[in-house]
C-alpha cells in the first residue's frame, strides 16, 4: 500500500496590479526570479508568468485602467460599449450632471445600438461590474458647482431633459 502523500499544498495567492508591478521593478533592478521565489514563497512559474505578461501589466498600471489594487484583470465582453460609456460618463461628471443607474444602462443601451452591437443587455448585473470595473461610486453633485450646467450644449441639455434625466 501506498502512504498518503505528507506534503502540503501552498495555497494558491492572487497578486493585486501594484503587487506585480512592484515584483517587476525587482526584477528589473536585477534581483534574480529564483531569490523572490523563496523571499516571496511562490513558485518559480508564477514570476515567470508575470514576466512573460510585464508589457500588459506596465501598460495597465500606466493607464490606470484598473485600480491597483485589484487582482483580476479582466475586461468586460463588450470593450467597446465600455469605452463609450465611460467616456459618456467622465464627460457627464465634468459637466457636473449627476447620473444615475438607470441613467447608465440607458446610454449603454444607446450605444450598443449605434455600434451594431448584438448580444449586449444593459442589466443590473452588467450594471454592478461596469461600476467596479471602473471604479464608479455615486456621489453627490456638488450644489456650489450648479451654475455650470449654464454653459452645457444647448442640444445636449434639451435632448436630456426631453428624456427625464435633468
Amino acid at each position: 500500500m501506498n502512504a498518503p502523500c505528507d506534503s502540503a499544498k501552498k495555497k494558491r495567492k492572487q497578486f493585486s496590479l501594484q503587487e506585480k508591478v512592484d515584483l517587476l521593478r525587482e526584477l528589473d533592478s536585477g534581483k534574480k526570479q529564483i531569490d523572490l521565489c523563496r523571499e516571496r514563497g511562490i513558485a518559480p512559474s508564477t514570476v515567470a508568468t508575470i514576466w512573460k505578461d510585464r508589457e500588459k501589466i506596465l501598460k495597465l498600471h500606466r493607464e490606470s485602467q484598473f485600480a491597483p489594487t485589484r487582482k483580476r484583470l479582466r475586461l468586460g465582453n463588450f470593450q467597446d460599449v465600455d469605452q463609450a460609456v465611460l467616456t459618456w460618463f467622465k464627460d457627464a461628471r465634468l459637466q457636473n450632471i449627476p447620473v444615475s443607474g438607470p441613467m447608465l444602462q440607458e446610454k449603454a443601451c444607446e450605444f450598443a445600438d449605434a455600434l451594431e452591437v448584438t448580444g449586449f443587455d444593459a442589466s443590473a448585473d452588467w450594471l454592478f461590474r461596469f461600476r467596479h470595473r471602473n471604479g464608479i461610486t455615486w456621489q453627490v453633485v456638488s450644489a456650489k458647482l450648479q451654475p455650470l450646467r449654464a454653459s452645457l450644449p444647448v442640444t445636449w441639455y434639451a435632448t436630456e431633459a426631453a428624456i427625464g434625466y435633468i
